[in-house]
């Protein structure tokens, strides 16, 4: 009941404006300041944003190239349309980890650096590289219609997280997120979301979803262990991380169909 009443709010498409402004690069004519409330609903549209995201994409190969180019040409745009949000979330929680010498105040400091590491550019490059990989093979077995699953899964599991995991940047947008989230809302939105999945990839969804939430399970252990909670940075490394984690296994299924 909760979602639909959050479905019906009038301001649903001013929240959904600016889950899109903030997860992506695409042109969107809205100005603040916004309401905390408001701001806290626009998390329930990050699938959503995904779904957007993973339909330009589908939209993209170029039926006369390569594998390989329709891969490249594919994660470009995937990179250009996020703006490299969560990539330096990626190369900042890598440097941090590596760097902070498992002490939390030393951790946050090198997150907070607007300076990224050598490690977190090595890191960087093999997240990317496993996509790219992944996108190729995809794209080899006929399968790249599948690749709007990936950054929906991720940007669900980015809610999940946010809501199990502590916030621990006192003045960041997460704060105000889980303070004003429904922890019901966020059940509906992410089992509406699972349905719809369900219907598009089939069984397949549930060795996808039993990956994500192995992977997000470890994430959320790391986080907290090290720092004692989630911060966006971690946060969008997730996102990375699952997208990856989610395009491998995708390869996985479209190989087994192909032989």
């Amino acid at each position: 009941m909760n979602f639909f009443r959050m479905l019906a709010h009038p301001q649903q498409f001013t929240a959904f404006a600016i889950a899109l402004q903030f997860l992506t690069r695409l042109p969107v004519p809205l100005s603040g300041p916004y309401d905390a409330a408001t701001q806290a609903r626009s998390i329930f549209f990050y699938p959503l944003v995904g779904l957007v995201i993973g339909v330009i994409l589908s939209l993209i190969p170029l039926p006369a190239t390569t594998a390989a180019l329709n891969a490249a040409i594919v994660l470009a745009v995937w990179v250009g349309l996020t703006g490299g949000l969560h990539l330096d979330g990626l190369a900042k929680s890598i440097d941090a980890w590596a760097g902070g010498y498992h002490n939390k105040r030393k951790s946050l400091e090198i997150m907070q650096d607007t300076a990224i590491g050598p490690l977190g550019v090595v890191g960087l490059l093999i997240v990317l590289l496993l996509k790219w990989a992944a996108l190729y093979q995809l794209f080899v077995f006929t399968a790249h219609q599948l690749i709007w699953v990936a950054p929906v899964v991720g940007r669900s599991a980015m809610i999940a997280l946010l809501m199990t995991t502590p916030y621990i940047r006192v003045n960041g947008l997460g704060t105000t997120l889980a303070q004003h989230l429904s922890v019901r809302t966020v059940a509906s939105v992410l089992s509406i979301t699972t349905l719809l999945l369900l219907l598009w990839v089939g069984s397949h969804l549930i060795v996808i979803l039993s990956a994500t939430l192995i992977t997000g399970a470890l994430l959320r252990y790391l986080m907290v262990a090290r720092i004692g909670g989630a911060t966006g940075d971690t946060l969008g490394a997730s996102v990375e991380i699952l997208e990856m984690v989610t395009l491998v296994v995708l390869v996985l299924f479209a190989a087994q169909d192909a032989g």
